[in-house]
């Protein structure tokens, strides 16, 4: 998935960062190198082209949830 997106990606966009990334998952595909390595590129490049969706933390019956669309906070009640 993440190669495919790297293939996707425009090609005026692409800068040192997807270059690494996509070796690397290639090389990770090919058994080169492992996929922990091959991971944390794409992530760096997810991170530098603002990919990655915020973390949230578990919801819990009647604890605390955060509308990441309004960034407001509101009590999870209980069904």
């Amino acid at each position: 998935m993440a190669y495919a997106l790297l293939g996707d990606w425009p090609r005026a966009s692409r800068t040192a960062a997807h270059d690494i990334a996509a070796k690397a998952c290639r090389a990770a595909m090919d058994g080169e190198i492992d996929a922990e390595t091959a991971r944390a590129t794409f992530v760096a490049f997810a991170r530098r082209n603002d990919l990655l969706a915020p973390q949230t933390s578990s919801t819990v019956a009647g604890g605390l949830v955060i509308d990441w669309a309004t960034r407001s906070q509101r009590v999870n009640a209980p069904a």
